[in-house]
C-alpha cells in the first residue's frame, strides 16, 4: 500500500501547527487597559495578533496616530531587496552632504557626520533602524531614490500604504495600529 501523503499546499505549509490551544489574552488586555488608564490624556492605539493562532484584539486599534519613523522599515526592506537581487551591495558607501542630509531629532549622525564623511549602506540601514537615525534615513532615501521607494513600495515593500494614503488624505502621515500591522504583515509575507 502507498502511505505517502500528498504535499501540503504552500499556504498550509507556512502556517505553524498549534499543539495547544492559544493562550487566553483577557489578562493581557486587562493589564494593558490598566496601563493606559494610568496615563490620561495620552493617545494610544494597540493592535495585537497571535501569529500562530490568528487570535487578535485591539484597544483603539483604528485610532489614527502619527506614523513617525515607521517609514524607515520599508526603506530598509527595500534596500535588503536590492541587495538580495544583486542590484547594490551593503558595502557601498554614501557620502554625507549636510545641505540635503542633515536632520534634527533622533540619531547620532546629526552630531557626528561631517561633510564628505562616507558610510556604508549597512551602517546607514543599521542606524536608521536601531536608533531611528534621521540623517541615515535621508542618506538612504537620497541614494535609493524616494520615487523608487514610493513606486516599488506600493507593490512589494509596503503593500497598501500608498493606496491607504490616497484614500485617506485627511489623515496625513497618520495610520492606525491595525493598519500599520497589516502593512508590516504584508511586507513580511
Amino acid at each position: 500500500t502507498n502511505t505517502r501523503q500528498a504535499p501540503l499546499p504552500p499556504s498550509a505549509a507556512r502556517k505553524p501547527l498549534l499543539l495547544t490551544a492559544p493562550p487566553a489574552y483577557g489578562p493581557l488586555q486587562e493589564r494593558l487597559r490598566a496601563f493606559l488608564a494610568a496615563r490620561p490624556g495620552v493617545a494610544f492605539g494597540i493592535y495585537f495578533k497571535d501569529l500562530q493562532s490568528g487570535a487578535e484584539f485591539g484597544i483603539d486599534a483604528d485610532r489614527p496616530l502619527p506614523a513617525a519613523s515607521t517609514v524607515k522599515v520599508p526603506l530598509v526592506l527595500y534596500l535588503n531587496r536590492l541587495v538580495a537581487e544583486g542590484r547594490t551591495d551593503f558595502a557601498e558607501r554614501v557620502a554625507y552632504h549636510p545641505e540635503t542630509d542633515y536632520a534634527t531629532g533622533a540619531g547620532i549622525l546629526q552630531y557626528e557626520a561631517r561633510a564628505g564623511d562616507t558610510y556604508s549602506l549597512r551602517v546607514l540601514a543599521n542606524l536608521a533602524i536601531t536608533v531611528s537615525d534621521n540623517v541615515a534615513t535621508r542618506m538612504l532615501l537620497r541614494r535609493l531614490g524616494r520615487d523608487n521607494l514610493a513606486r516599488l513600495g506600493g507593490r512589494t515593500v509596503y503593500p497598501g500604504i500608498l493606496a491607504f494614503a490616497r484614500e485617506r488624505p485627511d489623515l496625513g502621515n497618520r495610520f492606525s495600529s491595525r493598519a500599520t500591522a497589516r502593512f508590516f504583515s504584508s511586507a513580511l509575507a
